[in-house]
């Protein structure tokens, strides 16, 4: 009997579709044993330019915004101890960002009020942040996340291999923002 390898994800900030379905699968769980590898999305958000997605043939438009959260250079850091650095206001400018891009969608005037002070909390754990931020997106569809486990990612999600990308490149958030509370799995 074969049996299905289960798969390890790693901890994404907002994550895109993929992700989501992956971490709906049975025994998939979350990774934080990782050294946070480079041209990957482990602290990187990318926010879809929905102001001007409707806007069609306008290719002088950015399709999409990459917004990076800046992490204290520990030389050992792993996902367990990897803390933010609020050196500069980075939340702010990620709650005017969510702000600018998602603010005339639907639903925005009931989630906005509930996600903005999760981003804007104080937590200084890169991994306790991103958690509460998607644990609150499973919530309202319903959905869960996977454990939390001391194992090294076994999915890729750099920008390379572009698993990120999700049906047309919109993350659960974003369609959240677009169909509602009622969005499900």
């Amino acid at each position: 009997m074969v049996q299905q390898a289960e798969a390890v994800l790693p901890l994404l900030i907002l994550p895109p579709k993929a992700w989501w379905e992956a971490a709906a699968q049975p025994g998939t769980r979350i990774g934080l044993s990782e050294r946070f590898p480079k041209q990957t999305f482990r602290n990187r958000l990318r926010i879809s330019n929905l102001a001007h997605s409707s806007t069609a043939g306008s290719s002088d438009k950015m399709q999409h915004l990459d917004f990076s959260i800046p992490l204290r250079h520990d030389a050992g850091r792993t996902g367990w101890t990897a803390r933010l650095d609020d050196s500069l206001p980075w939340r702010k400018s990620l709650w005017r960002t969510l702000q600018t891009q998602w603010a005339g969608l639907p639903f925005w005037e009931i989630l906005g009020p509930e996600l903005e002070p999760l981003v804007l909390s104080d937590e200084v754990l890169w991994h306790k942040y991103v958690y509460n931020l998607n644990y609150w997106m499973a919530s309202q569809w319903g959905g869960s996340l996977p454990a939390l486990v001391e194992e090294r990612p076994s999915v890729d999600f750099s920008p390379k291999h572009e698993p990120w990308s999700g049906a047309a490149g919109i993350s659960w958030c974003e369609a959240l923002v677009r169909e509602g509370p009622a969005l499900y799995l």
